[in-house]
């Protein structure tokens, strides 16, 4: 069975995974659909992320790439400090 395009999710389980993500414990694993939806991103940037290196963290098992909540948040915690020290000293 295909998964549906983050475009072709309702709205009302777009805002379930969202919570589920905020809610879950740092070892909780998500799918990457869960991750772009929070984040606002394509499913096609973590793919180009996985293949080109840059992205969080990530395990796969069979066909079904997981991210550990923990990777995620450092990630993206990681990437926002490095493009606020970069926009300090370009000032």
């Amino acid at each position: 069975m295909a998964k549906a395009k983050i475009s072709e999710i309702p709205f009302e389980q777009k805002l379930a995974l969202k919570n589920a993500f905020s809610n879950a414990v740092e070892q909780a694993e998500f799918e990457q659909e869960t991750i772009a939806i929070y984040y606002g991103i394509s499913v096609s940037l973590l793919q180009q992320w996985r293949c080109n290196g840059g992205g969080p963290k990530f395990k796969k098992i069979g066909r079904t790439i997981l991210y550990q909540k923990s990777d995620v948040l450092d990630f993206f915690k990681q990437k926002y400090e490095n493009t606020s020290q970069y926009q300090n000293k370009a000032s």
